[in-house]
């Protein structure tokens, strides 16, 4: 989250999803094996940037047997025009 326009919104505000399954930032979740895609719900006034970590930029990731993985978005806020 970058709040360096005068945005004041924290992560809770994005929700999350696995598949369009809700999921909680910052908390593990279990998945079977697959292919999965992450998504958000972004807000007026802030940007998304594009999916990081062990996700590709549009939010994929495959997870095998026994897989840990994290996948992470940065939001930032823009300027008022």
């Amino acid at each position: 989250m970058i709040n360096d326009d005068g945005g004041t919104l924290q992560v809770t505000a994005f929700p999350l999803f696995v598949n369009g399954q809700p999921v909680r930032s910052g908390v593990a979740t279990s998945f079977a094996p697959g292919t999965y895609t992450a998504s958000e719900q972004n807000q007026p006034g802030y940007s998304a940037g594009t999916w990081s970590g062990d996700c590709t930029p549009g939010g994929q990731v495959i997870l095998g047997p026994d897989e840990h993985k994290v996948c992470r978005i940065t939001n930032d806020d823009q300027p008022c025009n």
